[in-house]
Parts: structure tokens; sequence; C-alpha cells
């Protein structure tokens, strides 16, 4: 699978910055400060209300989704989403194939075919188009941008925790043929991080397995209890490079621990090869 070619500016809900070595869990790095640039003074406050009201309108989606589903403890349910919840913001930029500047690969993939690993993915782009969603018989169709219209992408540990009555969606980006840059802007909702989620939610719609088709195995979904497990372990999946800059991997205990300083690129290139 293709990495794909794009560059993106990550932003996570503001959380005080925590010590690293305090002995809690390793997830709790996963909170924290942003870094915000200081030569564009409204930008904190209108990037944080955008995502505030992007999470809104995917916490109503959620609703809707534990009725549909019949959830038989529907307040449990969506207590998941508490004052800690877990939202997680991309400013993602897709340069077009003749960019002189910034040409892509010749693959084409602004990122490759991947599955989101949380609950929800709102999603706004713009009017340029790439965004393909893949169908069950593995064919690749076009998002197309609709004006004033979100895409919902759902994640895998929806699709654990739902029986695969709500898929996880296999998406991909493939960049502008032209010299035309695409962005978009997803939000990312989950679970606050220190949340137990059930293996699967008590609800009243029948299942029929053998209806039912998904691309990852049961062992392959994000199977932890804690839901900060799961989100970590996505990260360290997507991201591998970040991984092994912030994160150290023991052999002998199997165990991963954080940096206390960052590996520098030339160590990371070190290591890597």
């Amino acid at each position: 699978m293709f990495s794909g070619f794009s560059e993106q500016v990550d932003i996570g809900r503001e959380f005080p910055a925590e010590p690293i070595d305090d002995g809690g869990p390793l997830y709790a790095s996963l909170r924290g400060p942003n870094l915000w640039p200081k030569s564009i003074p409204d930008f904190k406050t209108t990037i944080l209300d955008l995502m505030q009201a992007m999470t809104d309108v995917g916490i109503i989606i959620l609703s809707a989704m534990a009725k549909n589903l019949k959830v038989v403890d529907e307040k449990a349910f969506m207590e998941m989403f508490n004052s800690d919840y877990s939202a997680r913001m991309k400013l993602t930029r897709y340069p077009g194939m003749k960019n002189t500047t910034d040409r892509p690969l010749e693959h084409g993939l602004g990122v490759g075919p991947h599955k989101d690993y949380g609950f929800l993915a709102v999603l706004l782009q713009d009017p340029i188009g790439g965004l393909q969603v893949q169908t069950h018989d593995g064919q690749w169709i076009d998002a197309t941008p609709i004006p004033d219209t979100f895409v919902v992408n759902i994640g895998e540990t929806f699709e654990r925790l739902t029986r695969k009555i709500f898929i996880a969606t296999t998406h991909r980006v493939l960049n502008n043929p032209e010299d035309r840059d695409r962005f978009s802007i997803p939000v990312f909702l989950a679970a606050s991080l220190d949340t137990r989620v059930p293996q699967v939610i008590a609800s009243a719609v029948e299942l029929d397995n053998k209806k039912i088709v998904s691309d990852v195995q049961e062992n392959q979904l994000l199977q932890e209890e804690v839901y900060g497990v799961n989100e970590l372990n996505g990260y360290m999946r997507s991201h591998p490079r970040v991984r092994d800059r912030w994160y150290n991997y023991d052999e002998k205990t199997k165990l991963w621990s954080r940096r206390v300083e960052p590996l520098l690129p030339s160590a990371q290139n070190s290591c890597s090869s």
C-alpha cells in the first residue's frame, strides 16, 4: 500500500500539557496543547470553532445511528462521548500531479487505501474531487463533492462495536491530474481515551452475518477494551515514522515507551536503514 503524497496539519482538542514520565497509561500522551502559528492571530479561534461545529454534527449522527440500531441503553452508548471525548482535525492539501514545486509521485495517490480506526469521520472537501470509496466487490467509485454537504466515514471501532452492521469505509485520495491542489478538512470523532468500549453493544436489530461483508478480519479490528490503547495503536499503524521518532519499542519486554526526547532525523534514518 502506498503511503501517498500530501501535506497536513493535525489539530486535537486543547488540553493542558501533562508530564510524560508520571507512570500513567502510554496513550495519555495523546492529550495536550496544540502548537498555533503566531503569525495568524485568528487561526486558533477559527479552527477550534470549526472543529467544535463539525464535532456537534458527528454527535448528532452517532445518536441517530444508535436509534437506528435500537440500542438497548442509548444513554450508556452516548456516555462514551462525554466531556473528554476524542476529536482530531486534519487540514490537508493534496498537490496536483503537474505541480512543478510539489510534484507527487507517479502512482498519483494522495493517500493510499485505508480505513479510519475510530468511530466516525466527518469530512469537508472542496470542489476539486479525488476522494474515492471502495465497494464491497472491490470497485472504486468517486465521492463526488456536493456543495454544502459533509462526507461521513465509519471507523473500525464502530464496525467492531456494531458487529459489522455498520462497516468501516475503505477510501483513498487521488491527486488531481492537472496542477490543481485539493483541500479537505476531516474531523475524526471517538470515545474518551479511558472509555472501556464493549466488544458489542446490546441492540434490538437482528443480524444475518452471511450478508455482511467486511475486508477486515475480526482479529485485525482494533480489539483493545480501553479506547485510548486502540487510538494509540491506530496512530502507530498509520504514522510509523512519527511513531519511531517519539516512541521506543523494547524487544525484550515487547512493550512501547514514550521517548523523553524525540529522535533526531539523522538518528531515525540510521535506525530505519
